[in-house]
């Protein structure tokens, strides 16, 4: 999600239209994936062998699962729409690239945290839901640890 994804979402059929629209469908997906994970760290291992399906967290479990398998078919086709077969094709693509390697993620990370501007940084949806998500992942491993 982009700060100006509501405004472009207006322009119905435009190639930025497209191009928002598979954002959103990123966004959605990874709030799902968190979710799913969140509600799984929530669920009782033994639920399931006792066949008790009844329960909050096994349902919401279930439903974050259908929503983010919707949102990754929606993923596919929204980037089979927005870059076309040349796209699909590179993700086959397994074509090793130095730029790449996990030697220089630690290099890549500070770089991209060096370009953030914290004090210039306004809250805005964006904002809110990658503090949602970052929560979620935190709170999804020390709840479990309290029950």
């Amino acid at each position: 999600m982009q700060p100006d994804t509501l405004p472009r979402l207006t322009q119905v059929g435009h190639p930025i239209w497209w191009y928002t629209l598979n954002r959103v469908t990123n966004t959605l997906a990874l709030l799902a994936l968190t979710f799913a994970l969140f509600s799984g760290k929530m669920m009782d291992d033994q639920w399931l062998p006792r066949g008790e399906l009844n329960h909050f967290w096994y349902y919401a479990h279930l439903v974050s699962w259908v929503v983010m398998v919707l949102a990754i078919a929606l993923h596919i086709l929204m980037n089979a729409k927005v870059g076309g077969l040349p796209l699909l094709l590179s993700i086959w693509n397994w074509k090793y690239r130095p730029k790449d390697s996990p030697r220089l993620w630690w290099s890549h990370f500070t770089q991209w945290r060096s370009n953030l501007e914290l004090d210039k940084m306004q809250f805005s949806l964006l904002n809110i839901l990658e503090a949602i998500i970052l929560l979620n992942i935190v709170f999804a491993w020390l709840i479990p640890l309290l029950k």
